[in-house]
């Protein structure tokens, strides 16, 4: 048996060399600095002067080889327990060790020695993904952790040949041994992951609140009602001005105007218009990776149907047989699985099939049709079996589980299509529905963004909601967000429920402050009622203040934005999202856009903590990701939420991410102050952050930030670290003027609790202090404090 002192000239050169090149890969990636350097160094050392010493020269195991697995049991029970970083270290160096150093068929044919290398590094760098997967929820995007496999294998195929030792030669049986137990292994582990992919997008349980329930998932204050009246008639009209001056008007704007206005001439452009697009056969051809075009042809079908009802002469027999053609075309192209919906069924744990699930969108689609009498003949039994064994809409949720506001609108929609074909939802269910794009609209009107770069203007839907559920507040809505369209001389656009249109006044919401509660699970899938945002609100004239806090991380479209501030608003965004991230062009289409799991955690307004365990490993070594961890928890409980005149406090904790606990308490002033005090609690040492990204520029003051492009400010938000040794720095984003970011740094003992104060309106420049029991904010003769527990 060789010595492990006994080292080569070789050996020693080789090691070298694999070090120097890996550290140039990292170089080259951008990813370099030297504390990774050093680390991933003396994991290489260390993994190249053990591999060839596992084996005696007559192959049995040796002292080091025995050595090796005693060391890789004990840290794979320590990780299994607690899932320490130094665990998964000791782990994976075994693991590569022992791969490096077993016998790889040496003296056989060249495909043998593949296919059993390939088995190696199947282990090597599947278990160590496998288990960071498990580890983190599955919260990064898949593409990108194929990505860090790709990377991995690069890094033990660069040690495989530098650890270019002789070793024994095994028999053809046992090298044929060794690859059938490595496939069984790697079969086993595969369906492991695949069942654990399937389970990560939402827990079966979620933190409840009192008064909560599936009846009552709201629980809100009062503020007093706008001023501003909008008549029902009149928010239509706009509605159909808008989208006449759209210079670029489409078939379904021809639609809305044909059916709006009782004008023959629109409903000609209309059938021109939806000629052209069945002629060229649009929405019947391949999806690939974006299976929206079953939206936009149930938008067809919509229009279609209502026009047609509008204008009973419009279409000769000749169109409609084209039509017809078309839309049972369109049927063929949602009832055929493609290749993107094996991924889909992978994820919801059931067998491909052609109707596009998320937002409901194929049930939406075939609902139409079958309603409409323009299903395909021989698809209408396969479409009416999907219907029926599939009911959803407002009949299994009030709300889509994407965490994305351009979705709800889209479900609603769907919803309504199948409530058309099997009617008899729940009136409350509906309402619902409407009332959660309510309770978070913006005051002044604008679209809201949250994850997804495409922003929700509800105008439309809430007209539909008005009629269908009579309720002058959805009139308001529409008619506040129509006049923020006005403004901004934008467009608006086909509205579901055309024919439907609301005559009766708008009503100005009196809806304060809301913990808003919704429903969990996948499409297919109906999961626990579960904590979702906090919204906080002074009012609804177009000035008054608004503040946003996501509670979840769950769903198939979903972020890392657990107990994370959206938004800080008033005329503006004061707080936002950094989604900036721009496309992916090597991605597919559908997976390219810069939302969802691609959105770091240090995009957004919260909490970041350093990567441990098996995350900490992989990014290190391969260099690829970020330094701050993913994988926030699935929710924030929220454990206070309560009301006063002139004042909303409410507290949400996420606790137990890697060692950390991070309180988010909210005061909320009605007359323009916003304190929002956090507290995070983590290992001694810990090098965690508080991030806020934030639309203004630096001032002077080193604890003070101007909000705002506008001169003077029109807000301000002031920057206290409470704990003894944390600091805060704010740093302006290259490339994006009047982008700073902020950021709040742990004291050496783990404890980072800061006061961050915003001052809008009247409340610009006040004077804001660390008392002994809390924050005072003083302007002129007004005191405004927060008592702070210790």
């Amino acid at each position: 048996m060789r010595a492990v002192t006994n080292v080569t000239r070789p050996e020693i050169l080789r090691i070298a060399g694999a070090i120097l090149l890996w550290g140039g890969v990292h170089l080259a990636m951008g990813a370099f600095d030297v504390g990774r350097f050093l680390i991933v160094a003396s994991f290489i050392f260390l993994t190249l002067l053990l591999a060839p010493r596992v084996r005696t020269a007559e192959g049995r195991f040796s002292a080091v080889g025995w050595g090796v697995v005693a060391v890789g049991l004990v840290c794979g029970g320590a990780y299994a327990w607690n899932q320490t970083t130094f665990a998964a270290w000791g782990l994976v160096g075994s693991g590569f060790v022992l791969g490096l150093g077993l016998p790889f068929a040496v003296g056989y044919p060249t495909g043998r020695r593949w296919a059993v290398w390939g088995a190696f590094a199947g282990v090597a760098v599947g278990v160590p993904v496998a288990l960071e997967l498990h580890e983190t929820h599955f919260a990064e995007e898949e593409f990108f952790i194929a990505v860090e496999m790709l990377i991995l294998t690069g890094f033990w195929g660069l040690l495989s040949v530098a650890a270019t030792f002789k070793r024994p030669v095994s028999a053809p049986g046992r090298a044929y041994r060794w690859l059938a137990g490595l496939l069984i292994v790697e079969a086993l582990g595969a369906l492991w992951v695949a069942r654990a992919y399937q389970r990560s997008f939402y827990p079966l349980t979620a933190p409840t609140f009192p008064g909560i329930s599936a009846e009552t998932p709201f629980v809100c204050g009062e503020v007093p009602p706008s001023e501003t009246v909008y008549a029902g008639d009149a928010v239509f009209q706009a509605l159909l001005a808008r989208v006449e001056r759209n210079p670029e008007k489409n078939v379904l704007d021809y639609a809305l105007l044909a059916v709006g206005t009782g004008n023959p001439v629109w409903a000609a452009d209309f059938r021109v218009s939806l000629l052209a697009e069945a002629e060229a056969g649009q929405f019947t051809h391949p999806a690939n990776s974006v299976k929206y075009s079953q939206y936009l042809a149930g938008q067809r079908a919509y229009v279609y149907l209502t026009v047609r009802a509008a204008f009973p002469d419009l279409f000769s027999p000749a169109d409609q047989q084209l039509l017809e053609a078309w839309f049972w075309a369109i049927n063929r192209r949602a009832q055929t699985t493609e290749w993107i919906d094996v991924f889909y069924a992978l994820a919801l744990g059931q067998l491909p099939a052609g109707p596009y699930e998320n937002q409901e969108t194929g049930a939406g689609l075939l609902a139409l049709l079958e309603t409409g009498g323009l299903a395909a003949p021989e698809l209408a039994a396969k479409n009416q079996a999907y219907l029926a064994e599939n009911p959803r809409g407002w009949l299994a949720r009030f709300r889509v589980t994407d965490d994305a506001a351009v979705y709800q609108p889209e479900w609603i929609a769907n919803a309504w299509h199948q409530s058309q074909y099997a009617p008899s939802p729940d009136p409350a269910t509906m309402r619902q529905s409407f009332d959660w794009l309510l309770r978070l609209a913006l005051p002044d009107g604008a679209p809201l963004r949250i994850n997804h770069l495409g922003a929700a203007t509800v105008e439309k839907y809430a007209l539909l909601g008005a009629a269908l559920l009579d309720d002058g507040e959805y009139v308001w809505l529409a008619g506040r967000a129509g006049a923020w369209l006005d403004a901004q001389g934008s467009f608006s656009g086909v509205v579901p429920g055309m024919d439907l249109a609301p005559l009766q006044t708008g009503v100005s919401p009196t809806v304060g402050s809301c913990l808003l509660y919704g429903d969990s699970g996948l499409p297919t899938q109906v999961g626990p009622l579960a904590p979702d945002k906090l919204v906080f609100r002074s009012g609804w004239e177009p000035d008054d203040l608004y503040l946003l806090i996501n509670l979840r991380f769950t769903g198939w479209h979903r972020y890392k934005a657990t107990n994370s501030v959206t938004m800080l608003y008033q005329e503006g965004a004061l707080v936002f999202e950094d989604l900036s991230g721009g496309t992916s062009r090597w991605l597919p289409e559908g997976r390219s856009q810069f939302r969802d799991r691609r959105i770091p955690r240090e995009n957004l307004n919260g909490l970041l903590i350093p990567r441990t365990g098996m995350s900490a490993v992989l990014w290190t070594l391969t260099g690829f990701g970020s330094p701050w961890a993913q994988d926030p928890p699935y929710y924030a409980e929220v454990t206070q939420f309560e009301q006063a005149p002139g004042l909303d406090v409410s507290t949400s904790v996420i606790a137990n991410w890697r060692g950390w606990r991070h309180a988010r308490t909210v005061y909320f002033f009605h007359e323009g102050v916003v304190v929002i005090v956090d507290d995070a609690q983590g290992p001694a040492n810990g090098d965690a952050r508080l991030g806020w990204h934030l639309t203004g520029g630096i001032t002077p003051d080193s604890e003070r930030l101007a909000l705002g492009a506008q001169t003077p400010a029109r807000a301000e938000a002031v920057f206290l670290p409470l704990s003894a040794g944390s600091s805060s720095a704010f740093v302006p984003v290259s490339g994006e003027p009047n982008h700073v970011q902020a950021l709040y740094l742990s004291p050496a003992d783990g404890h980072l609790r800061t006061a961050t104060v915003f001052l809008t309106q009247d409340w610009v420049g006040a004077w804001v202090t660390r008392t002994e029991t809390g924050v005072q904010i003083m302007q002129g003769d007004q005191i405004l404090e927060v008592i702070l527990d210790e």
